[in-house]
């Protein structure tokens, strides 16, 4: 018997988990959740997705996303195959990263949407992981700050109040009630599923390049002209060296393009050409 699809349709929100392989680790270190969001923006954008939330935590994923035309599992696809390919060339790791078959339940109604965003920014600390909700990873951040291109919070947030200033106190209100189970897995509707498009790498997409700078730059709190220029303040530098060893390890640009394009220098890619 054929393995159904979820059901799709225009605007379909959906609450993804994805785990790692047997629940092993899948991000090692702050690099591999850089380039995962970086991919997620990527295929988000590529495929006109709106991104409500998302945790990254070292083992597994959890999106709170809205399809539009693409069913969800292309956008899955991208980012999976692509995460894989970079994974298993930096650890020399061979097979699956992710479980084949990744969990994603519709959000038939605003109750368990609400429910959904609750329990996705409060994972790190069920996890206790963090004291709070300020997790390094998580969208959360993006719910306290002005309007963001990545992350859809104004959908959430309009939920809550009109006025923003409103809406952002209601928000943190409700995050800090008791946590009410997301309700279990229900049965859903299924359509035939459908030939699946080949993968496509991300050597691919050189506006990966592009996208992976401003990634870098937002989630270290400075602007891509810093990462581009000369310097020498030390975050600036560590940013710089995380984008460029991004870059070479998982766009598969060579180090002479990857200088040509952002008009760094030969010898700032080749210092950072040593293992992470």
């Amino acid at each position: 018997m054929s393995r159904k699809q979820r059901v799709h349709y225009h605007g379909a929100i959906y609450h993804i988990t994805a785990r790692g392989n047997n629940r092993q680790i899948i991000f090692r270190d702050e690099f591999d959740k850089t380039y995962y969001l970086t991919l997620l923006k990527h295929y988000k954008e590529k495929f006109a997705c709106k991104l409500y939330a998302y945790v990254l935590m070292d083992n597994h994923v959890h999106l709170l996303l809205t399809v539009t035309s693409q069913p969800l599992a292309k956008v899955m696809q991208g980012v999976q195959l692509c995460y894989t390919q970079y994974y298993n060339k930096k650890y020399a790791h061979v097979g699956h990263v992710f479980q084949q078959r990744y969990n994603a339940e519709l959000c038939a109604d605003e109750s368990y949407l609400l429910l959904a965003l609750r329990y996705i920014h409060n994972n790190p600390l069920k996890a206790q992981i963090v004291d709070g909700l300020d997790y390094s990873w998580s969208s959360h951040q993006y719910y306290l700050r002005a309007d963001c291109s990545f992350i859809d919070s104004s959908f959430i947030l309009g939920i809550f109040s009109e006025g923003k200033t409103t809406a952002i106190a209601r928000y943190l209100s409700f995050m800090k009630e008791e946590e009410t189970p997301v309700p279990a897995t229900r049965p859903q509707a299924t359509i035939p599923e459908k030939t699946v498009a080949p993968g496509v790498a991300a050597a691919d997409h050189p506006e990966l390049l592009a996208e992976l700078l401003q990634t870098v730059a937002l989630e270290n709190g400075i602007e891509v002209e810093d990462i581009l220029g000369k310097s020498k303040n030390r975050q600036v530098v560590l940013a710089r060296r995380q984008f460029i060893c991004l870059a070479l390890k998982s766009c598969q640009v060579s180090g002479a393009e990857l200088a040509r394009r952002f008009n760094v220098s030969q010898s700032q890619i080749t210092r950072c050409l040593k293992p992470f």
